[in-house]
């Protein structure tokens, strides 16, 4: 919950969210990883060509390649694309089976524990992130039938049930606000509201179980 990709904990415990339109309050990343801050400008207009198979795994490479030189770039192929809400217990199942001890949470989060295993940790997450990636149909920027379906989601949905755990829920914008200001720093994100009122990791994802950050059918 805070605002970067990877959160470093005792014996380097760490978490990753999942990326997509979707959940893009909570997440942004390189490669599908995220922070937990409004992306800043405005949302990107829809791709002419999107990048190949190829040159994603190249860009997802390039980064571990970066921190470590010395890594063996392993064969890895799409075994299916993903929708944002089993991403993150999709990327845990792989991570398991590359033998890592990681955790999906409710907030879309994976937990895992690195320990000196840095490399080997980096190379089993892109290999995961190769296999299952988000489908395309999930990044590209909302259209606003999917914006106004947020805004009353979190007006009639989600702040109630985030009061309910004694948090304090600010105001809404207007309507007009609201879309004039998605995709802004001065986006309303009403999770990132109430954020620094949530006590520990645990109230954190009890509260996200409970109250999901956007409406199920967003995308029906």
């Amino acid at each position: 919950m805070t605002g970067g990709v990877v959160q470093v904990r005792s014996r380097r415990r760490s978490a990753l969210r999942r990326g997509s339109a979707v959940v893009c309050a909570m997440v942004s990343a390189a490669f599908l990883l995220s922070a937990c801050s409004a992306p800043s400008g405005e949302p990107p207009a829809p791709s002419t060509s999107e990048p190949s198979v190829s040159e994603v795994a190249d860009a997802a490479w390039a980064q571990v390649s970066a921190r470590y030189p010395g890594a063996v770039r392993p064969e890895a192929d799409v075994v299916r694309t993903v929708a944002p809400p089993e991403w993150a217990t999709t990327i845990a199942e792989c991570l398991n089976g590359e033998g890592f001890d990681a955790v999906a949470q409710p907030d879309g989060s994976v937990y895992f524990d690195t320990a000196e295993q840095g490399e080997a940790y980096a190379v089993a997450l892109y290999t995961c992130k190769i296999r299952y990636p988000i489908d395309p149909k999930f990044q590209g920027p909302l259209n606003d039938e999917q914006l106004r379906r947020i805004y009353e989601y979190s007006k009639t949905t989600l702040a109630p049930c985030l009061e309910s755990f004694g948090l304090a829920v600010p105001e809404p914008p207007s309507l007009e606000v609201f879309l004039e200001k998605h995709g802004s720093p001065d986006a309303w994100n009403i999770y990132g509201d109430v954020q620094s009122q949530v006590k520990s990791n645990d109230q954190w994802q009890e509260i996200n179980a409970a109250c999901p950050q956007y409406p199920t059918d967003l995308y029906e």
